[in-house]
């Protein structure tokens, strides 16, 4: 069974070039186009990992509260530096970064 990715991205061309990269490391990717859509989504489904590059204050902690006991680990990538680090934060740009920084986050949480 593949593993799950949700992406949380407000940006067409942004959600394409990291749904590919997902895709092409093996997870199965449910996006997300905002923060209500996300928290919807994890009601339904419980991925491996999160990825946020969506600038919302509060966003993360909101979905940490969503998922309560379970522990999925959650990448933020955003375009600022020396932004407190959450689980994992990732600067743009991000290609060759996101794998490593996404395998960790899954293997961490197991």
């Amino acid at each position: 069974m593949a593993r799950m990715a949700l992406l949380v991205v407000d940006d067409s061309d942004l959600c394409r070039a990291y749904w590919e990269t997902l895709e092409r490391e093996g997870y199965r990717v449910l996006s997300a186009s905002g923060s209500g859509e996300a928290l919807r989504t994890l009601r339904v489904h419980l991925p491996d990992v999160v990825v946020v590059i969506l600038d919302e204050a509060g966003l993360v902690s909101r979905l940490h509260q969503e998922v309560g006991p379970h522990r999925i680990p959650i990448v933020e990538v955003t375009p600022r530096t020396g932004v407190s680090r959450r689980e994992s934060l990732l600067t743009r740009p991000w290609r060759n970064a996101v794998r490593q920084l996404v395998e960790e986050a899954v293997r961490d949480a197991s």
